[in-house]
């Protein structure tokens, strides 16, 4: 089955920041109906606007949300992560904050490309990873992880 897009006079751009790779620039793309998909840089349409929510390319693989959760997908359209969480951050550094809920709490943990749990749900709150390092929250205490979860330093509680 071929997907075929159409750009529509009138498309709604919002947030577009093109991401280069090897051998394509996709942005993303909402159409007059809200949907998201994306378009190269020619402007013609690589993944059709099929999503609630769509952001930028990192490291390969794009955060998409689809019947309430996020997952990602790679550049041909194709979910490499599936839709299952009920937040989520873009990829920095191969790691994703993703949240889920569990017993009724909202818990952060970091997954990598291939979707695999590197860092357990257990923070409140989850931030990106920049040069290495982390800032979580559990329990109202600030603290800086590095990429296997190891408490790196204190920055608020005890």
């Amino acid at each position: 089955m071929i997907a075929k897009c159409f750009i529509i006079v009138g498309l709604i751009f919002i947030g577009v920041e093109s991401v280069s790779s090897n051998d394509s620039v996709l942005q993303p793309l909402q159409n007059k109906n809200g949907k998201w998909g994306y378009i190269n840089d020619s402007g013609r349409c690589m993944i059709p606007p099929i999503f609630d929510e769509a952001y930028n390319f990192c490291d390969n693989l794009a955060r998409v949300k689809t019947c309430g959760k996020y997952g990602y997908i790679n550049k041909k359209g194709n979910f490499v992560v599936s839709a299952q969480f009920a937040n989520a951050h873009d990829f920095s550094y191969c790691l994703a904050a993703v949240m889920v809920t569990e017993k009724g709490r909202n818990l952060w943990g970091y997954i990598n490309t291939n979707g695999c749990f590197v860092i357990c749900p257990q923070f409140t709150s989850a931030g990106d990873f920049s040069a290495g390092l982390a800032n979580v929250k559990i329990n109202g205490n600030e603290y800086l992880i590095n990429d296997w979860g190891e408490v790196r330093k204190i920055i608020k509680g005890h």
